[in-house]
Parts: structure tokens; sequence; C-alpha cells
């Protein structure tokens, strides 16, 4: 079925459609794939995105050129991550693998170091784990990992939800005893609890890039006042730096004011911070995505074109707790801010936990116009703690 493909000289444009129907009837075959034709690549990029068997790797024939190698990788990275093998060589003689490497070790890192800038330039921090990461995934770790990762057809079905036990209907206050309302008291006391701790470590993350950004911010004014004297202060002014309201918040006591603000405010103050956030548009069908922030779009792994218009849920896999996702819909049916940590899913198919707080957006009339989802990677340990906590307030 494959014979129609075409395109083995390189010379004429490749039918990819044989490829795209092998790898829907076969999903639990992992396919790598190459192609000799520079005017096929942007079709294969796609093809990988949207099949989670598909591996694309190297720059073959007529496409191992400097110039077109740096076009290929750089549109690779911005498509699919590092979700890819970058250049390879079947070695059936030495020296081939010796020239390609030559000019391929350069242009990968002209590649990677363009991504970095962009990186940079939007506030993010890199260090030298985050390269060593990024340069063994395009020089074969990407490829290990395809070899060895879950296919979505192949994973397990999740759990199905705890079956809630039966109980009584909950006794009106003015029936209830005086213990019962103490009792009460204390379990609506304990909630209220854990929902002020939650917003105190989303808070308290935002602060940490807040603050950063600031001594940024004091660094480039002392400079300008610095080289320019007398004329730095009228700049500034004429800038509004100087007297303009700020939207960052210089300690956590001013922070908490943020979130008192109209909800643009906390939008604008998330963007400022260069937080991990996404906004979506509950009056389009299935509440799509029409934003995304750049650490969004980077701890993902996703480009902006692959997220626009998709639901969030394709952060989820198979070990996504539907407990966590089910709570997350209620609130987003009903209209009301929630906070959950849950396990998801990069484009790679690499996983981490996620602190997940999402909020409705309403205008001047209460109606609710967006949703603002953030999202703040956290350790293991802290999603094990926030699990014991949520089973001992459940047995309680």
């Amino acid at each position: 079925d494959l014979a129609p493909c075409g395109g083995g000289d390189g010379l004429r444009r490749v039918d990819l459609r044989p490829l795209a129907r092998l790898l829907t009837a076969q999903p639990r075959l992992k396919v790598l794939a190459t192609l000799l034709g520079r005017a096929d690549q942007h079709e294969a990029c796609v093809l990988a995105q949207k099949f989670p068997n598909l591996h694309l790797y190297g720059c073959w024939w007529y496409c191992n050129n400097p110039s077109i190698i740096r076009e290929l990788t750089s549109m690779r990275l911005e498509m699919l991550g590092t979700a890819f093998t970058a250049q390879h060589s079947d070695c059936r003689v030495l020296d081939q693998l010796v020239y390609k490497w030559r000019h391929s070790r350069a242009v990968i890192a002209e590649a990677l170091a363009a991504q970095y800038a962009h990186l940079l330039g939007a506030g993010w921090t890199l260090t030298r784990g985050d390269v060593r990461r990024d340069a063994r995934a395009l020089l074969g770790g990407a490829y290990e990992a395809f070899l060895a990762k879950t296919l979505p057809c192949d994973a397990a079905p999740p759990p199905p939800p705890p079956q809630k036990k039966r109980s009584r209907a909950a006794p009106a206050a003015s029936d209830m005893t005086e213990a019962q309302r103490d009792e009460r008291r204390e379990r609506n006391r304990e909630h209220a609890k854990r929902s002020r701790v939650r917003k105190k470590f989303l808070l308290e993350s935002l602060q940490q890039s807040v603050n950063a950004l600031q001594f940024e911010n004091d660094k480039l004014r002392t400079a300008i006042r610095e080289k320019l004297g007398s004329r730095a202060d009228e700049l500034l002014r004429e800038a509004g730096g100087t007297t303009a309201k700020s939207l960052i918040a210089r300690d956590p006591a001013q922070a908490t004011r943020v979130l008192d603000d109209p909800d643009y405010s906390l939008v604008k103050a998330l963007q400022t911070a260069q937080q991990n956030f996404v906004i979506t548009d509950p009056s389009l069908p299935n509440n799509p995505i029409v934003f995304a922030s750049q650490g969004f779009l980077t701890l993902t792994g996703y480009a902006l074109e692959s997220v626009l218009g998709r639901n969030c849920r394709f952060l989820q896999g198979p070990r996504t707790d539907p407990r966590a996702v089910a709570k997350i819909r209620k609130a987003v049916d009903e209209g009301y801010d929630t906070s959950v940590c849950l396990l998801n899913y990069r484009i790679d198919g690499s996983t981490f936990y996620n602190q997940f707080f999402v909020a409705p957006l309403r205008d001047g009339a209460g109606n609710v116009v967006n949703y603002v989802g953030v999202q703040c990677q956290v350790t293991d340990q802290f999603a094990a703690a926030l699990e014991r906590e949520a089973r001992q307030a459940s047995s309680s």
C-alpha cells in the first residue's frame, strides 16, 4: 500500500496519504520515517503531531546540506519540540557518519541556540541541565523514548471512579444538634484552610517570577541613569516607568491585591510574570484555548498553532487521575474556581505533575466570558503529599 508514495529520488512530491492510512490502521505499529525531498517535510511534521506512533529522523540525501538541515531542524523544533531525531547515519561506511557529524553538529547547535534566545527573551530561565536534556533528545534520546513509550491504544483503561457511599441526606441547620453544628463549622474551616494553602502556593510561584523581573527592571533603570544622567528621569517618565501604576507587587502582601482586582488585572499580571497559563472561550464549542502563554508552550513542548482551538484535555493521558479531571469539569460547568494536582503529558510523551488552577473571568454583568487555567509544575514529592492530604480528608 506504500508503493504509491514515490519520491524515491527526492525529485518529486511524496504522497503521504498511504503512510497516514497505515498509521491509522495500525495504531500499535511504531513507524520511523525520513523523507528525501525538502518540499514534503512540513506535511511529515504535521503527521508526526497527529500520530503518536510516528517518529521523524535525519536529513537524508539531497536534504543533507547545511542550509536545509538548519531549516528542517528549526521547523521540527517549532512543531515537535525535541520529539524527533535530528540526524543519523546507517554507517555503511564510517566516513559517512564523520562527514555528517562535522557540519550537522554546528547546525543543530545554531538551531537550538535560536530557540533558547527566544525563550530567554520571554523571561524563561535556562540551565545547563536543560541544554544537556535537549541535546541528548535530538541525538538519540527522543528515539529511545519513542521506542519505550506506551501508545494510547496500548495503555490500560483508566480506573473507574470510586463508588460514592450512600449516606443519609444532611439535616437542615435548624434540625442539627449543637455538636453537629460544631462539626460542620470545623469541616468548613478545614476546607477553607486547604483552599488558602493552594492559593498561597500559586501566589508564591508568581511572586518568585515577579521578583526576578523587578530585579532586572531595577538594573535597567540604574544603567539608564548612569549613561544618560539628567535626561534619564525624563525619559523614564515619558515611558511610564516611574509614574504608571504597576501590576507587579514588590512583596507577597501586596500580591494578594492582584487577585482582588478585576479579572483583566489577573490575566495581565500572569502574562507580565511569564507564567504558564491558557485562556479558553466557553461560548465556543468544546471550550477551546484562545490564548496560550509562552511559558505554557515551553512547559508542554507544543507549538502555538497546535494548541489554539483545542480543549485542554490533550494534556491528559492514561495515568491521569479521572477524579481530578472530573473535579475540573465540574468547576467549569458550574462556574467556580478550583485547584487540583494531576499528571499531565508533554508532546514527547514525558509526564509532569501539574498543580492546576482554573477560574472563570466575568464581565460587568457577572457572566462568565472566559476561563483562565494556570499550570505550575511541581515535584513528585509535592504531588504525593497532596494525595495523602486528600486521602486523610476523605477518610475523616
